[in-house]
């Protein structure tokens, strides 16, 4: 009997406060101000609708900028012209803290070695490896579709 008049007694308290709640929220509507007529709410628009898109001015080509002509591109001169053509440098600078056989530490940061990585003296030309010291100061060119593998370095001094 007392379970049944404990369980009576909590219903009605909730009862109770669902009242109040609802008269407290009744007396705040009529203090607070009106809603919006409908037409002043935006329409939804329709899927498959598309925004108009601000206009995008073109630029040129990569290869008409000044100064950005890649090592793959010719300039009317024969591949043997080509390949003692001096490369220059065109990357990131660094500090080379350690290079090792598949990963390099350049200003504190471990990068990858790409399988296809490509050594270079101040002039350009193709050296080995082992021609770098750790604590040298070098640039670099990373992978751009892989932002931790390096492709290239040069040695700046």
């Amino acid at each position: 009997m007392l379970k049944k008049q404990a369980v009576l007694f909590i219903f009605f308290i909730g009862i109770m406060a669902g009242a109040g709640d609802v008269k407290g929220a009744e007396k705040h509507n009529m203090s607070s101000q009106p809603l919006p007529a409908l037409e002043e709410i935006k329409p939804v628009p329709e899927i498959g609708e598309i925004a108009p898109v601000p206009e995008i001015k073109e630029t040129a080509p990569p290869s008409e900028i000044k100064g950005t002509k890649t090592d793959t591109e010719s300039d009317g001169a024969s591949s043997d012209q080509n390949k003692n053509k001096k490369k220059e440098f065109r990357g990131l600078f660094g500090t080379l803290d350690r290079i090792g056989e598949q990963d390099v530490v350049i200003n504190d940061n471990l990068c990858n070695l790409s399988s296809s990585i490509q050594y270079y003296s101040k002039n350009g030309k193709e050296i080995s490896k082992s021609s770098f010291k750790d604590g040298e100061r070098v640039g670099f060119m990373m992978n751009p579709a892989d932002s931790y593998e390096v492709m290239s370095i040069w040695k700046i001094k």
